[in-house]
């Protein structure tokens, strides 16, 4: 089963300096409908199977449309697969808003890394109707790794007629 998470606005106030707050929400990639690879260099950081979508027109009573917290673009991990954002200085991972794209009470396992070493492993629970705002505090880190598993199936309905 594919259990892609939204980062939608994704990674929202993390810096790239230890000192500063910088806010990243996507908006200026293409986000088609199908999504795009988010481009390497991105805000100066690699991005390993993170794509974004159009939040507003793609996927409709998804995850995708319910996380958006700007407009109109989300990032997600592709096909479910484990995702990271690679920095070649150290940065502060500060929060982010995630969303379940396709099942409700997701989990997504973070784990932060100074180079090879582990410093920080969380596990959050995420929503497929509402964006979770996380807040990592994640200092001086190199890599970020993102792996979603687990959740129920959401379902989502417009209009039924029987």
């Amino acid at each position: 089963m594919v259990t892609n998470f939204n980062g939608v606005v994704g990674l929202s106030a993390w810096s790239t300096e230890l000192n500063t707050n910088q806010l990243v929400t996507f908006d200026d990639l293409s986000g088609d409908y199908n999504g795009s690879q988010v481009p390497p260099g991105y805000h100066g950081l690699t991005w390993s199977m993170f794509y974004s979508l159009d939040g507003t027109r793609s996927y409709p009573n998804s995850g995708y449309e319910a996380g958006k917290v700007s407009t109109p673009n989300v990032v997600y991990n592709y096909y479910g697969a484990p995702a990271s954002i690679v920095s070649t200085q150290p940065i502060n991972f500060v929060s982010a808003y995630l969303t379940g794209a396709w099942n409700d009470n997701l989990q997504v396992q973070v784990q932060g890394y100074v180079g090879t070493a582990l410093v920080y492993n969380n596990t959050y629970t995420l929503s497929a109707t509402a964006p979770t705002l996380i807040h990592f505090n994640y200092l001086g880190v190199t890599s970020v790794d993102f792996t979603s598993f687990g959740g129920t199936p959401h379902f989502g309905y417009d209009v039924t007629t029987l």
